[in-house]
């Protein structure tokens, strides 16, 4: 399956649970999730690299369409050393680091070896980003 069906397939679920939820409780449910600065910066480079526009640079945000990334602008490492110092127990999903996809590849290996040859190229790249995502939104939203 590609990860767009597993996707696909986990918000499926999480709605359905939302509403059973929402029923059950007899108040509006909300979803939270723990996507974070690391993968928004995955995200956005699968987009170039697939030939994006500007509209896809602007990926996932802190609140869009009933969904809650409250870990957005936390990069992996912190929420890892946050979980630690918390003794908080730490699960991997194994799928993580199967090579395979696209996603895996660019977080296990390009990107550590980019950050290798330039430090600090991660943080600035996301930054980069970030700021053409803001840009373009800002310039969107004065033109409306």
């Amino acid at each position: 399956k590609s990860e767009a069906q597993f996707r696909e397939f986990r918000y499926g679920l999480l709605n359905q649970w939302k509403m059973e939820w929402s029923q059950e409780l007899g108040q509006p449910v909300g979803i939270a999730l723990a996507h974070h600065a690391d993968d928004l910066l995955e995200t956005r480079l699968i987009r170039m690299i697939r030939g994006t526009g500007l509209q896809g640079l602007q990926a996932m945000t802190l609140y869009d369409k009933g969904i809650l990334r409250p870990l957005i602008y936390l990069n992996a490492n912190e929420i890892r050393n946050y979980a630690h110092q918390q003794k908080i127990e730490w699960l991997e999903d194994p799928s993580n680091q199967n090579g395979d996809y696209l996603r895996n590849w660019l977080r296990n290996q390009w990107l550590p070896l980019l950050e290798q040859r330039h430090s600090g190229a991660i943080k600035n790249l996301s930054r980069s980003l970030s700021l053409i995502a803001n840009q373009m939104r800002e310039n969107l939203e004065a033109l409306n």
